[in-house]
């Protein structure tokens, strides 16, 4: 994976996270607080989801953004990172990859009440993605997220409840619930699901998670 020694980089000297490397851009996002220690990666129309394991508390969490010249952010990666000492060496594959169909893959610290965070988010990405569409930089995403939606979730192609100018412009939006204490991590993706790495230390002690995207 061609970003993952970067990120890794990035990481252990502490190198600024927006700036662009190669043909990725790194972003700190902040921290994921995970209390039932399990955080879950899904997609939001199907509900196809994957666990991961992690320890109970608060999480760093990092994504990777193409930077295509001209085109509109896409993800290729988002690392949990659940350990002390920073990832320096990428794992073999686990052999679980998450299943994206629509274009939109959350990260949650507890799938089972988030329902209406991702409603709300799925409806903003929507908006998104027709304005890039209109822009011709929706990269084919528009047709992938409509036909999921009628299919698994006709809400999210309503217009967003609350306005919110600028999310997902980034590629990225996040929506908490103090009442409940979940917070969900909303990406953009190309549709076509994920593959989940585990990530090691210097001392061979697994302390991230690692989902790569595939690409167009």
């Amino acid at each position: 994976m061609d970003f993952a020694e970067a990120l890794f980089d990035h990481l252990v000297d502490e190198l600024p996270m927006s700036e662009r490397h190669d043909s990725w851009r790194f972003h700190h996002l902040g921290e994921l607080a995970v209390s039932s220690g399990m955080a879950s990666i899904y997609d939001p129309t199907s509900g196809e989801a994957d666990d991961l394991d992690v320890p109970p508390g608060s999480h760093r969490v990092y994504v990777v953004m193409d930077a295509v010249p001209e085109a509109a952010p896409m993800a290729l990666g988002i690392l949990l990172w659940f350990g002390e000492a920073p990832p320096v060496v990428l794992g073999e594959f686990s052999g679980v990859g998450v299943l994206t169909h629509c274009g939109v893959v959350c990260l949650s610290s507890s799938q089972d009440n988030d329902d209406a965070l991702v409603s709300g988010l799925m409806r903003l990405a929507g908006q998104e993605i027709r304005r890039r569409a209109t822009h011709g930089q929706d990269r084919g995403l528009l047709p992938v997220f409509e036909d999921a939606c009628r299919q698994y979730r006709p809400d999210a192609l309503q217009p967003p409840e609350e306005s919110a100018p600028g999310a997902f412009r980034a590629g990225w939006h996040i929506l908490s619930d103090e009442g409940t204490k979940t917070t969900v991590i909303a990406l953009l993706d190309n549709g076509e699901g994920g593959s989940i790495y585990p990530c090691l230390d210097a001392q061979g002690r697994e302390v991230a998670h690692l989902v790569q995207f595939e690409t167009e």
